[in-house]
């Protein structure tokens, strides 16, 4: 006589589990590629400002370039786990 609407039966349970851990795994991989770019690009403002401060020429394209980038980067990741 119980309503069994809302239940659910073990195998939906562990399906509903395997498909939650899969999607964290894949936003942890997700992470960790655009962490890496971030972290390259990171890397590449900081060679262009002292490149620019050291009188090259094409310095701050570099800065302004790697600079997005790693902000689109940041807010990428920051979407993704939100």
């Amino acid at each position: 006589m119980g309503n069994d609407q809302g239940r659910r039966s073990p195998e939906e349970s562990s399906r509903g589990g395997t498909q939650e851990f899969l999607v964290t795994l894949g936003k942890a991989i997700l992470t960790l590629i655009f962490g890496l770019v971030a972290l390259a690009a990171l890397g590449a403002t900081l060679c262009g400002m002292l490149f620019a401060l050291g009188g090259g020429k094409g310095g701050s394209v570099v800065v302004f370039g790697s600079a997005i980038l790693l902000a689109a980067l940041v807010y990428a990741i920051i979407w993704l786990w939100r």
